[in-house]
């Protein structure tokens, strides 16, 4: 699964590879949530190919362009095996987060704050052709999927709100103390 912008920052031209490689396995499914109102001019190419597969797949390539709810989209994540990244910048990567906090690993470019915030839960890649055999790795080895998914939950907890706060506001009052 991905969530993210259809554009060239979130790795979108990848997706045909992408499809290609997991249709090859047995029983995979992609879903790709890339809502927006208007399909920038420049990746209308990489859609008509995407749509292709789509076609050819039938229920196996879902894409989703429409907006939805966060319970919907939660829904997604509980269903998915891996959760991919293929952006070529991300300063933070929420959705990375969200998939981790649901026990997903994660596939993803080493860019921006990716490494930080996979760790050892997920596959952190310098280039497509790891990144294509980290998805086949995963999607052919559900045990493993699910040893790293919930390296990723317990990793994710360091993520919350509740926490991020505290640690802001600790740093603030000793920032003001000194």
């Amino acid at each position: 699964m991905f969530i993210g912008r259809f554009s060239k920052e979130k790795g979108i031209e990848l997706f045909p590879e992408i499809i290609e490689k997991v249709m090859k396995i047995e029983n995979a499914t992609i879903t790709i949530l890339t809502p927006y109102n208007a399909l920038p001019k420049d990746m209308k190419n990489i859609y008509d190919k995407i749509q292709v597969y789509k076609k050819k797949y039938e229920k196996r390539v879902k894409i989703i362009t429409k907006s939805m709810t966060q319970e919907d989209i939660a829904g997604l994540y509980k269903n998915c095996q891996v959760y991919i990244q293929p952006s070529k910048y991300e300063s933070f990567g929420l959705c990375i987060i969200e998939a981790m906090a649901t026990g997903r690993p994660v596939v993803a470019f080493k860019v921006g704050g990716i490494p930080d915030l996979i760790g050892n839960c997920g596959f952190i890649v310098n280039n497509k052709e790891n990144f294509l055999s980290k998805i086949e790795e995963l999607l052919n080895n559900k045990q493993l999927c699910i040893e790293i998914g919930e390296k990723a939950r317990i990793r994710a907890k360091i993520f919350e709100w509740d926490g991020i706060a505290k640690t802001t506001i600790d740093f603030y009052r000793e920032a003001l103390n000194e």
